[in-house]
């Protein structure tokens, strides 16, 4: 693999401490973005510790509206291409608060694998990672649909994982993924979803390329572009005739460099002028903020972030000094205001709507598509 971006000091994301504690700003990591031409797969050069990049996740799928429509897609997708009705177990590899298992209502067992789930009466929980776990025990002699939401782009070796999920699953099975893809970073140019805890960004041939080397083959794919480019594709074992997926967009080194550096240049007129505004506030303190102060440094020097997630309200990153408060209507019509939440359009789209129905003087959205 050849280096096709250089991320020096690169912020880790996620991560949220109290106000109240002095800032230190820590948690830098040099990273870059390898990518293979050959098999048009990327992934990040330096790969940190999950247990430590995930010891205080606040984000649920429920709590986020991006998650919530990307999931809703992602049930549509699977309900137009097959019976649903056929399945009588559902296991959700990453199913966080299990919001997407509860559309299986008429499931006769519903399980859930993932070191951040919520117990639940109705839900058979395993709060561990997947790389731990032995999947074959959980799979029920019945019909099983084994599902998994952008999960398998955090873990160290999908490949492995991959082969885990096949051995599993006997021919009347099947597995639904979705997962970020760079096609959907490098076409949209939107960067700030690059972060340390996405290890791998497929593209359809490597993933593909993947299935293959493990005895599975791709039924139907789509792109939903609303939510990280998403590749959402699904899948059964053997080696049989699958989708076309000889059409995958082929990308350089040189694409992957020319779309960063014009997504560097658009996000530098953007600070300029926010660096000439008297009071900025941000709005949406999602997972990527540190990313975007990585790309629009302006990001220091809000005066707060809105968010309406009470869990994370008092604290700020570890890496950007700026505190999250609830949103005040009122005194955002007497600010400037900065989206913050972008690594997604449709997260964008519904919070420019809210500020616009708000009456709020200037909205900035620090993106070239939305």
């Amino acid at each position: 693999m050849q280096r096709a971006i250089s991320l020096p000091a690169f912020p880790i994301t996620e991560l949220y401490e109290d106000v109240i504690l002095p800032f230190s700003d820590k948690g830098y990591v040099d990273q870059e973005l390898l990518h293979c031409e050959a098999c048009n797969h990327s992934s990040l050069a330096k790969k940190l510790d999950v247990e430590f990049i995930y010891n205080n996740y606040l984000t649920t799928s429920s709590g986020s509206l991006g998650a919530i429509q990307c999931l809703d897609n992602m049930y549509e997708f699977i309900a137009a291409n097959i019976d649903i009705g056929q399945f009588s177990s559902v296991i959700d590899i990453g199913g966080n608060d299990g919001y997407f298992l509860r559309k299986f209502q008429n499931a006769e067992r519903l399980v859930n694998i993932d070191p951040n789930a919520v117990s639940s009466e109705d839900i058979e929980t395993y709060d561990q990672f997947f790389e731990n776990m032995d999947l074959k025990p959980l799979v029920g002699s019945g019909g099983n649909l084994i599902v998994s939401s952008h999960t398998f782009e955090h873990v160290l070796n999908p490949s492995y994982l991959f082969r885990e999920v096949a051995q599993s699953m006997s021919s009347e099975d099947i597995f639904c993924l979705q997962i970020p893809s760079v096609e959907g970073l490098v076409k949209d140019g939107n960067f700030v979803q690059l972060c340390h805890q996405h290890f791998n960004l497929f593209s359809l041939q490597s993933l593909q390329n993947s299935f293959l080397n493990v005895g599975m083959h791709i039924l139907n794919y789509e792109y939903d572009y609303e939510h990280f480019g998403t590749l959402r594709v699904l899948a059964k074992k053997g080696y049989a005739i699958g989708a076309d997926t000889h059409h995958s967009m082929k990308l350089s080194c040189d694409d992957i460099l020319s779309s960063f550096n014009s997504f560097q240049e658009s996000l530098k007129l953007v600070n300029d002028v926010l660096m000439s505004r008297e009071r900025v506030i941000g709005f949406g303190a999602g997972l990527m903020v540190p990313v975007l102060k990585y790309f629009l440094p302006a990001v220091s020097s809000l005066e707060k972030i809105y968010d309406q997630n009470m869990f994370k309200q008092g604290k700020r990153f570890i890496n950007v000094d700026v505190p999250i408060r609830p949103f005040d209507a009122d005194e955002a019509q007497e600010a400037d205001i900065l989206i913050t939440a972008v690594s997604t359009k449709l997260a964008t789209r519904k919070i420019f709507q809210i500020l616009a129905d708000k009456s709020v003087r200037n909205i900035f959205v620090p993106t070239t598509i939305l």
